[in-house]
């Protein structure tokens, strides 16, 4: 498995309040960075979540011409059937596998980008998915 550079990273923070209904979230912000050469990232937390309504991260990575890993929450990689046995852990350091996929597959894509968010919030992911579709057609 090769390091892939350039993939984009984006948290996704959101707001969860429990109701007699059920949970309710609201976004609360995002933050997007790019994996080094070395396909390494970091995204600074959010801080001390007591007391605030605040959830864990949701990611979303993203590289023109790979698998994607579509909103799904840090927590969801240890634990969701697809994730668990391919994503190696070392120490919090995830190592997140992401197959290179035919034309096929990608034009069979769903779409990745996040709903609900503004453009601005999600921008470095919209460029790699423009870059996509133009590579596609």
């Amino acid at each position: 498995m090769q390091p892939i550079a350039g993939a984009v990273v984006l948290g996704v923070w959101y707001k969860v309040y429990h109701t007699a209904g059920g949970e309710v979230t609201e976004f609360y912000d995002s933050r997007e960075t790019l994996t080094d050469n070395n396909g390494e990232f970091t995204i600074e937390g959010m801080g001390p979540r007591a007391m605030t309504h605040l959830g864990k991260m949701d990611i979303v990575i993203f590289k023109v011409g790979y698998e994607d890993v579509s909103l799904t929450s840090w927590e969801s990689l240890k634990i969701s059937i697809y994730y668990r046995d391919r994503v190696k852990w070392e120490g919090r350091k995830a190592v997140i596998p992401l197959d290179k996929w035919s034309i096929e597959q990608r034009r069979e894509r769903f779409s990745v980008r996040v709903a609900g968010l503004s453009d601005e919030k999600q921008s470095m992911l919209l460029d790699e998915i423009k870059k996509e579709k133009y590579d596609i057609k």
